[in-house]
This record gives structure tokens, C-alpha cells and sequence, in this order.
């Protein structure tokens, strides 16, 4: 018989930082506090008498390997971090598609969610691969309309989470629920939810009486006697009965003229995403059907999923629909040999997202709806420059140290291609000379000239906080003129 390892005592280890860490956590206090935040003094801290400088560990005593990284592997083509992490294969996976498929589509798109979301969704439902260009205004109209009746309907249910792009509408569906959960074991997922009373046959004739000085600490049972069974409580996953309707519409749909793409996806990690898979064909079938007529059908498939409840329950209990075979790639034979040997044409990928075009030409629409947009750009800044809010928190940003040298800055960054600016915490360097820098384009903007600031910060808190005070310094929101971009983010 093999006998377990004695368990050892690790005694308990204090962080040690270093002096430039603490400089970094007393200036993310600051900014979250104030400018006037002052850490106190460790005499200050109340001391809760935990010892725990004699407390310890308890540890195995032997060597667990967490995981390791190959670093004389060279040839990355069959990591799929190099296209994807994990974070974005179950993403996709939550849709209802299969895991082989997810990573074919990521390496065709490297590594974009929203692209490869579209390439699956073309490949198991037969749709049209969507043609880049830009959406008529009318459309754009129509489809805007459509969403404030939507919203005036569903409130809080219905968000626009990309502008005229993404639209999700948040569901309760409790039969959808019933019939993913029917033939599961009641307690067969995770961790058992629930917990049997120890009930001691003999009760405590003091207890009886009225008064026990025992207490909790009687071995009689305090509990009068009963031939029922102890009661079981279990737990509910209050995301059990949620459910997200995705509607998606690609750079340069014509919907209503044509479908959007749908996908209904549940809340719950533990809810079969297959049986999502198989309404979603059923919806995109749906909407189809409507983009033929030329009708807006986003209201009606909500009302199918919520007030037709029979016909989506007989579409899955009927026969399951042939989705792409999970054996097949995605990647045509060509393609995929190619991308096996870790060449990249850039011609190839291109007839996946259009049935023809030159990449010059792809190139000239890119540029246009640049144009279009940096023309937009400085219209609404010439607005904005008579707006009353904007000239108070101009006045509030000449109190910096950086717009005293507003104009030498501008002129030393057109004369050089390297610049170094030094500066004190808060001075405005920052926040400010990225706008020097935009304003000036503005203004002075000649042609089809292109300008892209991109400021870089440490953390990530860092990052969103700069950002938003930037919109906010020009009375914008977030991802009119400013954004920002972390992990998984942006």
C-alpha cells in the first residue's frame, strides 16, 4: 500500500516591492483618489491581532507542474494562440460551432472575432459572404427607425452595442431552458448544491421543556421529532433562463434588402450550445425570408422566439439540420495548403470575403471611406468651436503648463521626426499634446491629408482613463474622435 506524503508547513511569505513599484501604486491612488491622497503611516492601520507573520502554508510537499512553454519551438502554425486565444475560441464556440471550425476561422482572419463570426456563420447557414462598401444613408435611416421602435418596445432588453453594426436583445426564454436541462440529472453539473440535516433521533427533554443551558453544544437534538425527509435547497443559476439574441449587420449591409446575421446564444456556460445553434438556423432561415420580401424582420423573429414557443419546440424536436461537416475545413484545399506551409497570399484570403475586385480597388474604397469620414470629423469640429461647453473646458486647459507651449510644440513636431518632450506629472503631456496635434490637422487640413495619433500608456487603467478624459475635454464620447484600444478591449 502506497502511503500518502506527510503534509509540510511553508511558512507564509511577505510582499516585498520595490521603490518604483510604489511609486506606480501611490500615482494609480492618486488617480483614483485625488491629487491630495496620502497613504497613512503603518502605525495608523488597525491591527486585527491575526499574527500572521507565525501562521503557514499547508502544501502537498511534492512538485505540481502547472504548465510550460516550448520556446525552441520556431514554427508557429499550429498554435493557435498566434491567431486567436482562448478567450476568442470560446466565444465562438458559445455560438453552437465546432472547435476545429473556430480555429480555421481565426487563422483565415488572424485572429478577429468579428470576422471570424462572420466567415462561420456563411459557411453552416449557406449565406452570402458580405461585400465591403458603404450602406446607403437611406438604409442607415431606415435601420436607426427601426431601433428606436425596437427600443420603445423591449427598453432596457434591447442594446445597440456597435453603432449600426451590433444589436443584442437580452431574453428571458424559461422553455428554452426546460427543454435544454429535461434529460440532465438534477444534480449531475458541477458541485452538489445541496445538503442533507444530521438529525439526532433522541431529542433533548430539556429543549422540550423550554430551556436547555447546552445549547448548541447538547448532543440531544434541539429539533422536535418528524417522519419527514430533510428538505433539499438547491441552488438556481439566475442565468438559467437568459438568453442573447445577436443581430449583426457587416460593413456594407443593404438590410432590409438583405439578411442580417442572427444567433441566439445563451447566458448559462452549462446550457447546450448545439440546441442555440439549431434556433439560430431556424431564425436565419426567418430572416431570410423577409430580406426577400424586403421587410424588417427583427421584430418578428423576437416575437417567434418569445410568443411562439410551439413552433421553435417542434423545430427542435424534429430532425437536426446538416450543418458544415465538422471533418471538413474551412479553408479551401489551395488556401489551406498554403497556410500549412506558412506562406500568405493575400490574393487567396480576398475571394473569401468578395466575389471579385482587384486589391487596388479594395484599397481605393478603404481610402474614400477614410476621407469620408476625416471630412465628418472636422465639420463637427468646426461646429464644436462655437459651442459654449467646449469653450469652458478650453478655459480650463489653458490652465496647464503644456498650452504655453501650445505653438512650439506644434511647430517642432512638423519640422522633426523624432521628438523627445519631457515634463512633470499632470502637466498635460498626455492629455494635451495629442490634442495640439488634432486640432492643428484640423484646422489646417489640406486635401485628402490623414492624421492617426496613437498615445501609448503602461497600464490599463491607465489607458481607459486617459482616453475618456480626452473625449471628455472635447464634449465627445467615446469612439466619436477618441478610443482606446487594451486586451480584449476596445
Amino acid at each position: 500500500m502506497a502511503q500518502s506524503r506527510p503534509e509540510l508547513k511553508v511558512e507564509m511569505k511577505t510582499l516585498t516591492i520595490s521603490d518604483k513599484s510604489k511609486d506606480l501604486i501611490l500615482e494609480t491612488l492618486n488617480y483614483l483618489h485625488g491629487e491630495k491622497f496620502m497613504h497613512k503611516e503603518k502605525s495608523s492601520y488597525k491591527d486585527k491581532r491575526m499574527r500572521l507573520d507565525r501562521q503557514y502554508w499547508v502544501d502537498r510537499g511534492n512538485l505540481v507542474i502547472q504548465g510550460g512553454i516550448n520556446f525552441s519551438k520556431k514554427d508557429g502554425n499550429d498554435d493557435t494562440s498566434n491567431y486567436g486565444n482562448k478567450f476568442a475560441l470560446l466565444k465562438l464556440k458559445r455560438y453552437g460551432f465546432h472547435i476545429n471550425h473556430c480555429e480555421d476561422a481565426l487563422k483565415i482572419v488572424k485572429g478577429d472575432v468579428g470576422a471570424a463570426y462572420e466567415l462561420l456563420m456563411c459557411r453552416y447557414f449557406n449565406c452570402d459572404f458580405p461585400k465591403k462598401g458603404d450602406t446607403p444613408a437611406n438604409l442607415i435611416e431606415e435601420r436607426s427607425q427601426e431601433l428606436d421602435s425596437l427600443k420603445e418596445i423591449y427598453g432596457d432588453c434591447c442594446e445597440e452595442k456597435i453603432v449600426n453594426q451590433l444589436w443584442v436583445f437580452h431574453l428571458d426564454l424559461k422553455y428554452l431552458a426546460d427543454f435544454g436541462s429535461r434529460d440532465i440529472p438534477k444534480f449531475s453539473r458541477g458541485m452538489p448544491n445541496w445538503k442533507k440535516t444530521k438529525i439526532n433521533k433522541d431529542v433533548c427533554r430539556f429543549y422540550l421543556k423550554g430551556y436547555c443551558r447546552f445549547g448548541s453544544r447538547c448532543k440531544f437534538s434541539h429539533m422536535p421529532a418528524s417522519s419527514s425527509k430533510p428538505e433539499m435547497t438547491q441552488l438556481e443559476d439566475p442565468t438559467r433562463n437568459k438568453f442573447d439574441l445577436e443581430v449583426r449587420f457587416p460593413i456594407g449591409s443593404t438590410y432590409p434588402l438583405e439578411p442580417p446575421l442572427v444567433s441566439l446564444v445563451a447566458q448559462s456556460s452549462n446550457y447546450p450550445s448545439e440546441i442555440c445553434l439549431r434556433v439560430t438556423d431556424h431564425l436565419q432561415s426567418e430572416v431570410k425570408q423577409g430580406a426577400a420580401m424586403q421587410q424588417p424582420t427583427i421584430y418578428t423573429i423576437i416575437d417567434l422566439l418569445c410568443n411562439r414557443q410551439e413552433e421553435i419546440l417542434r423545430v427542435l424536436e424534429g430532425p437536426s439540420p446538416t450543418f458544415y461537416d465538422p471533418s471538413m475545413s474551412l479553408l479551401p484545399d489551395e488556401l489551406g495548403t498554403k497556410l500549412q506551409n506558412g506562406l500568405d497570399d493575400d490574393e487567396d484570403a480576398d475571394h473569401l470575403w468578395a466575389s471579385g475586385g482587384s486589391k487596388s480597388s479594395k484599397l481605393d474604397c478603404l481610402t474614400d471611406e477614410i476621407c469620408r469620414i476625416d471630412d465628418d470629423l472636422c465639420k463637427k469640429f468646426a461646429t464644436k468651436l462655437r459651442d459654449q461647453r467646449y469653450k469652458t473646458m478650453l478655459e480650463k486647459r489653458t490652465e496647464l503648463p503644456a498650452w504655453t507651449k501650445k505653438e512650439e510644440i506644434v511647430d517642432i513636431v512638423k519640422r522633426y521626426q523624432v521628438v523627445i518632450l519631457s515634463g512633470e506629472t499632470g502637466c498635460g503631456k498626455s492629455t494635451q499634446i495629442p490634442q495640439f496635434l488634432l486640432d492643428d490637422w484640423m484646422l489646417n487640413r489640406k486635401g485628402s491629408e490623414h492624421v492617426e495619433i496613437i498615445c501609448t500608456q503602461p497600464r490599463r487603467i491607465s489607458a481607459i482613463g486617459v482616453a475618456e478624459r480626452v473625449a471628455a475635454e472635447r464634449i465627445e464620447r467615446i469612439a466619436e474622435s477618441v478610443g482606446y484600444q487594451i486586451r480584449l478591449e476596445t
